[in-house]
């Protein structure tokens, strides 16, 4: 067997692992995002509650005040619902996943553990390379689904909190 068909190999491998590091690291944005939004939208309540009860009902910007507020808080719950969406669990796949030598009764399939154990290095390594390639092409997929998702999600955020300075100027105003 050639040396390049082993480093080929080792490449595939090394791929493999970085696409499930890759899929944690967005996890865990999607995570954090979902964590600062569940903040976020509490202190929008609680910031637009303070408005209605301190402020003069009739003024003028009341109206633009309160499309802002739901404006911003839509954005949030928009934002959570992606981030949630990219944290769906995901047909990642596996390799060889370990009914890959089971029977239709879930016991061990003699027969297709001692044809797999009895190729050839260069078999073995044209089946791994292959089937490593279609492996890493779903989960490479997977993930850049996951990453668009939180790439819209983080827009709406920011969207969402750049209402905010508007918001306090019109309070302000309206408080003055």
């Amino acid at each position: 067997m050639t040396n390049s068909k082993q480093l080929f190999f080792q490449e595939l491998k090394d791929e493999y692992r970085v696409e499930f590091e890759r899929s944690d690291d967005l996890e865990g944005k999607s995570g954090r995002l979902i964590t600062v939004c569940g903040i976020f939208i509490p202190l929008l309540f609680g910031f637009s509650s303070v408005i209605i009860d301190k402020g003069d009902p009739t003024h003028i910007m009341i109206l633009p005040l309160a499309i802002l507020l739901v404006i911003s808080l839509s954005l949030a719950v928009a934002c959570i619902y992606f981030c949630t969406s990219a944290l769906r669990v995901r047909d990642y796949t596996i390799v060889f996943p370990s009914d890959s030598f089971l029977d239709s009764h879930g016991e061990l399939n003699s027969k297709e553990i001692s044809e797999f154990g009895e190729r050839n290095e260069e078999g073995f390594y044209d089946e791994m390379i292959e089937e490593y390639l279609l492996t890493n092409d779903q989960n490479f997929k997977l993930n850049n689904q996951k990453a668009q998702k939180l790439k819209i999600a983080q827009d709406l955020f920011i969207g969402g909190l750049a209402i905010v300075p508007v918001l306090v100027i019109i309070s302000l105003l309206f408080f003055l």
